[in-house]
């Protein structure tokens, strides 16, 4: 096996991500709607579409926080069930392909290796299938959104929340 990580302890957690959300879209809304002399001369549509804007962008990068939750709870639930040894058939997978990418110096990946091995034993196949979908979005986000996705779907803050709400309950009812 390889070198064992240290958990920092330091994962985001669901809840606070969303009260962040909450708290930064009202804030926008209150920033553009109010009495404000740095709007003086936009018209109503002006300051509609920017305000828009700012709460896609609000969108996407609390989506982008969502979906490091995922990555982070399933690789932990990963390397957790590899250093536990525990007795179940996702464990004892997991720790075959924690086996064969130590040989090859590799970190497991996400979509081919430890989502395969949860659609084999527990997950269900559309779930897994809307976190690989939402991984290639995570994709785009995380490096600089330069080429035009083909994602299959609009992604969205609250759907993403739902997901990794989901990807949460998976785990916690895993054995």
């Amino acid at each position: 096996m390889a070198r064992k990580v240290s958990f920092s302890n330091q994962e985001l957690q669901v809840h606070e991500i969303d009260v962040h959300y909450t708290i930064c879209a009202a804030a926008l809304r209150a920033y553009y709607i109010g009495t404000n002399s740095a709007f003086v001369g936009y018209t109503n549509n002006q300051l509609k579409t920017e305000l828009h804007g700012r709460l896609e962008e609000l969108n996407k990068s609390c989506s982008f926080l969502l979906l490091t939750v995922v990555e982070a709870r399933l690789r932990i639930d990963y390397l957790k069930r590899c250093y536990e040894k525990r007795k179940d058939d996702l464990s004892r997978r997991f720790r075959k392909i924690n086996k064969e990418c130590g040989e090859k110096r590799e970190r497991p990946d996400l979509s081919d290796d430890i989502l395969d091995a949860w659609k084999q034993h527990g997950a269900s196949a559309p779930l897994v299938s809307e976190i690989r979908g939402a991984w290639n979005y995570r994709n785009w986000l995380a490096h600089g959104r330069y080429w035009k996705p083909k994602l299959g779907r609009k992604y969205d803050y609250r759907g993403l929340f739902e997901l990794t709400s989901a990807v949460e309950r998976l785990i916690q009812n895993a054995p």
